[in-house]
């Protein structure tokens, strides 16, 4: 199935639903990727980790299976699909260590996908762990996804290659039980430096791409939604504007 076919599947979950569960009063439309047990206002919180999904069924939260307290008004919607939108109709999208959980691919798939769905002057904001050692960091010439995709980047860049030691972010496990890889959401599948993140951000047509500070931001507000001990000095903070 295509891409598009695929986007076309994913849209009957509801896509007018999620839109119209944060548009009120004509207000921004902002998303909230790997949002955690956290709901804001004016903020479509979206997550798909175990406990998000453990904690849709009711019999688990009867027999006190730790599954943490989620809130109501949180999409569980699976970030690897295509976005649940429509093209230019969201103004804001946030996301903290969270496209660091998926394969390169499907993390770059997504990014583009954040492009397709922001409006023209929307903003998208990625944190991610900092791959890099303090010292290499800001050093590293441009690269492109390309050179990431086949691996040939790595003869020049070893460093990426030691700290992405399992090709496309897939375990080797996976390789012999792909049926469970869904266990493996809350792990690491790749590690990025700020030339491979911002690699991504232009791979699915973002230019204005700026490294940012924690509550240097854009997007109005980011304080309240931001937190300081996830965007620190061992963190990667890049923002774009559609």
């Amino acid at each position: 199935m295509s891409r598009e076919e695929t986007l076309g599947k994913s849209r009957v979950i509801g896509e007018a639903k999620a839109v119209a569960r944060v548009r009120e009063d004509d207000q921004p439309v902002c998303l909230n990727l790997g949002s955690g047990p956290f709901v804001l206002p004016g903020w479509l919180s979206i997550d798909f980790s175990i406990s998000a999904r453990l904690s849709r069924f009711s019999l688990l939260r009867a027999i006190s299976v730790r599954v943490g307290k989620w809130p109501e008004g949180i999409l569980c919607y699976d970030l690897a699909k295509p976005l649940p939108f429509p093209p230019c109709g969201v103004d804001a999208i946030f996301s903290s260590h969270t496209l660091e959980h998926l394969q390169l691919r499907k993390a770059a798939e997504l990014v583009k996908d954040c492009y397709r769905i922001l409006a023209r002057g929307g903003i998208l904001r990625i944190i991610v762990p900092d791959g890099t050692n303090s010292v290499l960091r800001g050093q590293c010439s441009p690269i492109s996804l390309e050179s990431l995709f086949d691996g040939s980047v790595f003869d020049s860049r070893p460093d990426l290659a030691a700290i992405n030691n399992y090709g496309d972010g897939v375990k080797p496990w996976e390789l012999r039980f792909p049926f469970l890889s869904w266990l493996s959401v809350h792990y690491h599948r790749w590690a990025y430096d700020e030339a491979s993140l911002r690699a991504v951000f232009e791979w699915a047509g973002f230019r204005d791409v700026l490294r940012k500070g924690c509550h240097d931001s854009r997007i109005p507000d980011i304080e309240v939604l931001e937190d300081p001990s996830r965007n620190n000095e061992f963190a990667l903070c890049l923002e774009a504007v559609k």
